[in-house]
């Protein structure tokens, strides 16, 4: 998760280097850490330009969060209304 806030904070993608700096992770972990993210679909690898950046499993995972959201049952407590 921290490697997905240090990406998501940044607008340009980002190079090994400027993850490794950023997360101050061992170079071995955020290796193994960065193909996981990028086989899950989580962040995107650019091999041109040897960047990183969010994935579009972010977008299906949010959709599916969004597909069963009830903004009623969620407003109810803020607006003090019974169930």
């Amino acid at each position: 998760m921290g490697l997905l806030n240090i990406v998501s904070a940044r607008r340009a993608p980002m190079t090994f280097t400027e993850l490794l700096e950023a997360s101050g992770l061992p170079k071995a972990t955020l290796h193994r850490t960065l193909n996981t993210l990028v086989r899950e679909g989580l962040l995107r690898h650019d091999a041109y330009t040897r960047t990183f950046q969010l994935g579009f499993r972010l977008l299906e995972l949010a959709h599916e969060v969004w597909s069963d959201f009830d903004l009623r049952l969620a407003a109810q407590d803020e607006l003090g209304c019974p169930a």
